[in-house]
């Protein structure tokens, strides 16, 4: 019994060691491509990451971006320059573990980007390389594995989207991947500006946009002063008000004298009928 327990022992660690982890590497896929579209009313730079296994999971995902170019000092060094790229989903702080179906990596171009102020010609003519490094753990050895590539400028497609992959089948009631449609991309509409001038003019757009709602509401405001101010507010008056005083009354000797210089005119034009 104790052979038999050291000789399995021994055939396991044999197999873990045959187990290389960059076999496992080789069935995770990169996107030929990377592309620049808008989502969300922001650029963002996306780039897709799939698996093509769905029989063993990857475990303690960490996806990492970097952005690797040429500079030069003042004093005239050429050095290389890495600069960190902020991507979702984020996982240097918490890891991705749900990595059932492809992942698009997205880095938002904002403020914080080293790509804000760079155009659709700027990327044509910038000299740079995009490094993304994915870390996983495999499901049966439990051991580490590294999967990475880069990306050059003539390799990112400005104004491009990728196509949707996720398929509903009615008939078997659940999801699948269609991955003939990894790599695919349509075109779409998209700024040849940089975020920048992009932000500039969103921003430009909102204040004009309020300038106009504070004019139309002042002028409605101002209309509506103008009818109550034409139609005026009725008042109530009191009954006893509606009476008229005594001033106003005309006198009795005047209401007599009008009655009988009317009669003296009518028996006048009597008489000169008459005659």
């Amino acid at each position: 019994v104790l052979g038999c327990i050291i000789q399995a022992f021994m055939v396991g660690l044999v197999f873990s060691k045959l187990s290389r982890p960059q076999y496992r590497c080789k069935t995770i896929i990169f996107s030929n491509q990377a592309v620049i579209t808008v989502r969300n009313k922001k650029l963002c730079l996306i780039i897709r990451v799939g698996d093509l296994r769905d029989d063993n999971f990857i475990l303690g995902t960490q996806i990492s971006a970097k952005l690797l170019r040429r500079r030069v000092s003042s004093e005239g060094e050429v050095y290389q320059e890495m600069h960190n790229l902020v991507i979702n989903p984020e996982t240097t702080s918490e890891s991705c573990i749900f990595f059932v179906w492809p992942l698009d990596i997205v880095h938002i171009i904002d403020q914080d980007s080293p790509f804000y102020e760079m155009s659709e010609a700027d990327f044509a003519s910038e000299g740079f390389e995009i490094i993304l490094v994915m870390e996983g753990m495999n499901e049966t050895s439990n051991m580490i594995f590294q999967a990475r590539t880069s990306y050059l400028p003539n390799e990112i497609l400005w104004g491009q989207r990728f196509e949707q992959m996720q398929l509903y089948r009615k008939d078997n009631n659940k999801f699948e991947i269609n991955f003939s449609a990894f790599h695919s991309t349509y075109e779409l509409d998209t700024p040849l500006y940089s975020a920048r001038q992009m932000y500039q003019l969103e921003r430009q757009r909102e204040m004009e946009i309020k300038q106009m709602e504070n004019m139309l509401k002042g002028v409605m405001g101002n209309g509506i002063d103008i009818i109550n101010n034409r139609s005026g507010t009725p008042s109530i008056i009191d009954e006893g008000s509606l009476t008229p005083s005594s001033d106003c009354r005309p006198s009795s000797h005047v209401k007599r004298n009008t009655s009988s210089k009317f009669r003296g005119d009518s028996s006048a034009s009597t008489l000169q009928l008459e005659q």
